[in-house]
């Protein structure tokens, strides 16, 4: 009889557990990082998503620059979002100036893959403390 509720209750277990084991991750899951320097950035990349926040807890994803464009040329020029730009690159800071302005955007790129990169651009804090910082997912196109 002992015998006989050891092996229901392993089954039972087994049967629970036979979902867990037929899943499988995507290759995106599964894609390692990259380094971030130059010849890993270079490229022709679109932003698929944005997520806002601020200093009081505030989140939302925005459309904002959904199917941009971002190229990134060897040379140190590029295209954001239409507009020529110079860049350069000093660890993970990326830092966009756009041409024929002083308009500068420092990123952080938080995450690198051969086909996914995610960039942070968060504004200084004003007097009161208060700031906004946007991520973006871009994929390589």
């Amino acid at each position: 009889m002992k015998f006989l509720n050891l092996k229901l209750i392993l089954s039972c277990l087994l049967l629970a557990l036979l979902p867990f084991s037929m899943t499988s991750c995507s290759s995106d899951d599964n894609e390692e990082t990259v380094s971030v320097e130059k010849a890993n950035i270079v490229g022709t990349w679109e932003v698929v998503s944005t997520m806002w926040s601020d200093s009081e807890d505030k989140t939302e994803v925005t459309d904002d620059y959904v199917e941009a464009l971002i190229i990134i040329k060897e040379d140190g020029t590029g295209i954001f979002d239409d507009e020529p730009v110079h860049w350069t690159l000093e660890g993970n800071k990326l830092t966009v100036t756009i041409n024929g302005t002083n308009i500068k955007y420092d990123y952080v790129i938080t995450s690198l893959t051969n086909n996914t990169m995610k960039i942070l651009y968060k504004t200084p804090a004003d007097e009161d403390g208060y700031w906004e910082q946007e991520e973006m997912t871009l994929t390589r196109k």
